[in-house]
């Protein structure tokens, strides 16, 4: 199961980020508030993952199936949160993410967040899909960094 969610989330990112490039703007603007919702999974989708790849590993069967439960809520993710998080795990995962999240990649979670929301609330998201690939990009790396945090801990192996 290793980072197949994650693969197969990129995958059809980028597929759609390449179908996009080709549309006429106005084509293109509703595609941005599509990607804008799956970029908002990708994430959530990512980060269940690497928790949940790491409790297959180390935790008895109860403990897993209540953390993978537990898991399944975790939406709307901010930085805080996903700090919050890798903390309930471990301090030193958060100060690995901590230390690795620049203020691109923070700013790039709010945005996708925010965004999603208005798309999700039928407000008005004026979300350009040339931020839209800056942000994917920043996430891409929100996404590594969590995946080293969590595998850089001395009893991760």
């Amino acid at each position: 199961m290793a980072r197949l969610i994650r693969e197969d989330y990129k995958r059809k990112l980028d597929a759609d980020f390449a179908i996009a490039d080709t549309q006429e703007d106005e084509i293109q603007a509703v595609y941005s508030k599509y990607l804008c919702i799956r970029l908002a999974g990708y994430l959530e989708a990512c980060l269940k993952e690497e928790i949940g790849l790491f409790v297959e590993r180390r935790c008895p069967a109860n403990i897993k199936n209540y953390i993978l439960s537990s898991l399944q809520n975790t939406t709307n993710l901010t930085h805080s949160k996903i700090q919050k998080a890798l903390q309930n795990f471990s301090d030193d995962w958060c100060e690995h993410y901590t230390n690795n999240a620049t203020d691109e990649m923070i700013q790039s979670i709010g945005s996708i967040y925010s965004n999603r929301n208005r798309i999700a609330h039928g407000q008005n998201c004026n979300i350009s899909l040339c931020q839209l690939k800056e942000d994917y990009e920043n996430v891409q790396q929100v996404v590594e960094a969590i995946h080293n945090a969590i595998t850089s801990a001395p009893y991760a192996h």
